[in-house]
């Protein structure tokens, strides 16, 4: 866990944050639907960072 006296904002979240868009454009090769849904997701902030990173990961361990 952080110090949120020294780090305002969990580090973690902020790496995942910046990911989002490289993990993104790799989902897209891969499952363009879920991509597209998960980018919709983010946009819009119906879907916290944590759960984004998460399934976009999920995609892209699936095999095809």
């Amino acid at each position: 866990m952080y110090d949120k006296k020294v780090f305002p904002i969990d580090p973690e979240l902020v790496k995942m944050h910046s990911r989002l868009p490289v993990l993104l454009a790799e989902l897209s090769h891969k499952n363009e639907e879920a991509a597209l849904e998960l980018l919709r997701a983010w946009g819009e902030h119906t879907k916290p960072i944590r759960q984004l990173y998460k399934e976009i990961n999920k995609y892209l361990n699936e095999e095809k």
